[in-house]
């Protein structure tokens, strides 16, 4: 349910930004959208991790993932819509969608939380320090980084994500002078 939450308010402060006309408002509204959206991914995972079994865990979070670059190139839709209904129409347009996707959110029935997790044994404690973890900070660090380097699912995320980033920043940065000579 906070999933649908987050998506009605982020798509509510999107139609807004369609209807104001106040720098200061706009700026609310935008900061508005980061801390609504920024809500709604733990959301996600949390629902998917309770939605599949772990076999399939890693596909059903690939294909969130991949819908939401998708949905950032669809969003490339949004300078025809400019065109036609110009920014304040889009941004009122694209929030009633919105809105209403969110709506249906509250008609998803929700699982059982955490049917899929394996219980962990008790563990007993001999004091109020018995658990406590006394390497120190470079250590704790070189064993993480050594994990994430042997195992190979973290590091092809790390290739892929830095694939990703690499070409992301390309684009945004080389696009301006593209469009320049293009349409110059």
């Amino acid at each position: 349910m906070f999933a649908a939450v987050s998506c009605v308010l982020w798509s509510a402060t999107t139609l807004l930004t369609g209807v104001i006309h106040n720098f200061w408002c706009l700026f609310v509204f935008r900061f508005l959208l980061g801390v609504f959206e920024s809500s709604f991914n733990p959301c996600a995972y949390g629902i998917i991790s309770d939605y599949f079994h772990p076999k399939y865990r890693t596909t059903a979070n690939s294909i969130f993932n991949g819908a939401i670059y998708l949905g950032g190139a669809l969003s490339s839709l949004g300078v025809i819509m400019i065109g036609w209904l110009g920014w304040r129409g889009t941004y009122i347009i694209i929030g009633v969608v919105g809105i209403a996707f969110g709506v249906l959110g509250f008609f998803i029935i929700e699982p059982e939380r955490g049917r899929f997790d394996q219980k962990k044994a008790e563990t007993i404690s001999t004091g109020p320090i018995a658990n406590v973890d006394d390497r120190s900070i470079i250590t704790k660090f070189y064993d993480a980084f050594e994990e994430c380097i042997i195992s190979p699912t973290p590091r092809y995320i790390t290739i892929a994500a830095s694939c990703r980033f690499f070409a992301g920043y390309a684009i945004a940065y080389f696009m301006p002078s593209y469009f320049e000579g293009v349409w110059d």
